[in-house]
């Protein structure tokens, strides 16, 4: 029956990932899967793959990957948990790979100067790298690349900077994340989240304990997120062409024109003095009901994480699920099946958002 119940399963996670091949990883040895080694399992899939790899108490560690690739895990809660360390793109045959609800407490990078683009890292937790080489700027940012159309959405981002571009890669899209508490040894590279981006997109992020949100970034768009003890300007190029429009903070980084509020609370559901991102089962980021953010963000959506075209879930605690079939019923109509027949079950199932 378990047999079953799991053939079943990957048939509905396939044809819900377009019809991809599944390929099941597990360092578990509770948890079977096809490979045991993630690396290995990446050498052997084909580009357009998806990699489902089970929730564990020991580290993935390394990775890289040389085609495209989905790789999803099971979220970032608890025991329930996909650790990796750092992810490398080796190939600019990765372009289009994309990493769903994984912990990774690495870097994440591109080897040889590669430009690999269109990269989606999402729903993941992404936590301080632990380098200690002040000289290396792997110790600082959690993401560097000089690739295009990076999209990093839905990520709780805690004591890393996020990310890099070099001052060469563009249209970028960073929405509806969490990034707390940057928090580094030395300040010879700045204590600022996101750097050196063209015509980025930054929308409906909370910043909080941040010294700088963004700097050396050129015709960014910075709308619709919410400042909490953020100590330093939002942008240090203002002359370049940025655009911040309908932000709040809480003390007056955001300004007052452009539909931006400052010297004022947010009203979150939890008061951050309470919460912690090392427990994200404290935290509640949604807007009270009488809230400034609400309905003031850039058409009337409400400012923060939970606003914008692509809101992150509410349902709480944070724990950053794939979006997949869960199965509410299984029944197998027939549990004897002889040679050459037909298995006949009926399942009924609903999508976690």
């Amino acid at each position: 029956m378990l047999k079953t119940t799991m053939f079943i399963l990957m048939l509905l996670f396939g044809s819900y990932y377009a019809q991809a091949t599944i390929i099941t990883v597990s360092n578990n040895g509770g948890v079977p899967a096809q490979y045991t080694d993630a690396q290995t399992a990446i050498n052997n899939a084909i580009a357009g793959d998806t990699l489902f790899v089970h929730a564990s108490g020991l580290d993935y560690g390394d990775i890289t990957i040389n085609k495209q690739l989905t790789i999803i895990g099971e979220g970032y809660s608890g025991v329930s948990r996909t650790p990796f360390s750092h992810i490398t793109f080796t190939a600019n045959t990765a372009t289009g790979s994309s990493l769903v609800s994984l912990y990774i407490d690495g870097y994440i990078d591109e080897s040889n100067g590669l430009q690999v683009n269109n990269i989606t890292i999402e729903k993941c937790y992404l936590y301080r790298n632990g380098y200690t080489n002040n000289n290396n700027l792997r110790e600082y940012f959690k993401i560097h690349s000089s690739g295009n159309n990076w999209v990093i959405r839905h990520c709780i981002v805690y004591e890393t900077q996020l990310c890099t571009g070099y001052g060469v890669a563009s249209g970028w899209v960073i929405a509806n994340n969490w990034i707390d508490n940057v928090d580094i040894n030395s300040t010879s590279h700045g204590t600022y989240s996101i750097n050196a981006l063209i015509s980025a997109t930054v929308e409906n992020n909370i910043f909080t304990n941040v010294d700088y949100c963004l700097i050396n970034c050129t015709n960014t768009l910075v709308k619709n997120n919410i400042f909490v003890d953020v100590n330093g300007r939002v942008d240090l190029n203002s002359n370049v062409s940025n655009v911040q429009q309908n932000n709040l903070s809480n003390n007056s980084v955001a300004g007052t024109t452009n539909g931006n509020i400052s010297n004022t609370s947010p009203l979150f559901v939890v008061n951050l003095a309470s919460a912690s991102l090392a427990d994200v089962a404290t935290a509640d980021l949604q807007l009270q009901a009488n809230s400034l953010a609400k309905g003031a963000g850039v058409g009337g959506t409400d400012m923060g994480i939970h606003g914008g075209a692509l809101p992150m879930s509410t349902d709480l605690p944070y724990d950053g699920k794939a979006n997949k079939p869960n199965i509410e019923q299984l029944i197998i109509l027939n549990p004897v099946v002889g040679q050459g027949q037909f298995l006949k079950f009926e399942v009924e199932a609903k999508t976690i958002d």
